[in-house]
């Protein structure tokens, strides 16, 4: 093969590269787009560290966490195949007035729809208590 033809060739695999990387590109921010602004929502107490009641290591890492860091999880299609992981989330209680920012680590497949799982770290900081198990919030992409 010519090296003429060894560049034509590297070329059009380039360009195919780049067509595929756009379109999962679009995929994903189409999947992301009905999540603009603030969303209504409820709020459970997750645990993320290991032997905890809820499954095994994170979805988003496949690593435990510390229930004392501002973790989040996702229902399925909010989670969108790990389109958000590792980003960050605005949480406000509706109840308290407080927010606090966390990150999503890990999905949860018997969630509402509606429904986000989040560490005690998040709970203790919106001035909730742990025990009363689900909470109404308000939240949102950043």
């Amino acid at each position: 093969m010519g090296n003429n033809t060894k560049v034509v060739a590297i070329f059009g695999v380039l360009v195919f590269l780049q067509a595929v990387s756009c379109a999962v590109a679009r995929h994903h921010a189409d999947q992301l787009t009905p999540l603009t602004g603030v969303q209504s929502g409820t709020m459970t107490l997750n645990g993320y560290e290991e032997g905890e009641e809820g499954g095994g290591p994170a979805a988003c890492d496949g690593i435990y966490h510390s229930d004392g860091d501002f973790l989040l999880t996702l229902p399925t299609e909010l989670y969108a195949g790990g389109a958000l992981c590792h980003r960050f989330m605005n949480i406000a209680s509706t109840q308290t007035g407080r927010s606090v920012r966390a990150m999503v680590v890990d999905l949860c497949d018997d969630c509402g729809d509606d429904e986000l799982g989040t560490s005690a770290a998040v709970w203790i900081a919106l001035g909730l208590h742990t025990d009363a198990g689900v909470a109404p919030i308000t939240w949102s992409v950043q």
